[in-house]
């Protein structure tokens, strides 16, 4: 795409970085996600240069941590230990016959988890969700499965910004400041 002619504000580099974000979202859709992800960096590499493509993206403590979990959701759903955990879930006596409690009892989980990180509670659940979903058939589109979706989110995000020391609520408080220019007590 760094050959065909700009249109509107985009530069020629970001003719290029469009066709690497399509390319990219091609190749998820049709081949996975490792080929294409890493066939994307290295086209973004060219681009923009190694050195910076590999600073922005392993370089930054985020990304690290991402990669980290993915391999350890991975572990724990090759030993098998989201379906114990899932089991134990499930087959608790308070939640036994109670979907509401049930629900409410794993968004509590989540979060107490998001008090200390937000994204590893959300990955981990959404984890225990898929095993709940597999081992009880239920389809992975079904609606109680969207709404969990929504609620293991919203309850990682509440649960994040309810610690004013936390680093979600001040983000959210510079944002605010930011974009409307407002002060909020502490």
């Amino acid at each position: 795409m760094a050959y065909v002619p700009p249109f509107g504000m985009l530069t020629p580099r970001g003719m290029a970085m469009l066709g690497v974000f399509i390319g990219a979202i091609y190749g998820w859709t049709t081949i996975g996600m490792l080929y294409p992800s890493m066939l994307a960096l290295v086209s973004m590499g060219i681009e923009l240069g190694m050195n910076t493509v590999l600073a922005a993206s392993f370089g930054s403590p985020m990304i690290m941590m991402m990669i980290v979990m993915l391999i350890i959701m991975q572990l724990l759903n090759d030993t098998g230990a989201t379906e114990i955990i899932a089991q134990k879930i499930m087959t608790n006596k308070l939640t036994m016959g109670r979907p509401w409690m049930f629900m409410t009892l794993f968004l509590v989980a989540v979060f107490v988890c998001s008090l200390l990180n937000p994204i590893v509670s959300i990955m981990l659940f959404m984890g225990f969700l898929r095993q709940i979903c597999v081992s009880t058939g239920m389809p992975l589109k079904s609606p109680f499965t969207a709404v969990m979706a929504c609620g293991i989110v919203m309850a990682a995000t509440v649960g994040q910004s309810s610690l004013p020391c936390y680093s979600g609520g001040i983000q959210y408080y510079a944002t605010i400041m930011g974009m409307f220019q407002v002060q909020i007590p502490y």
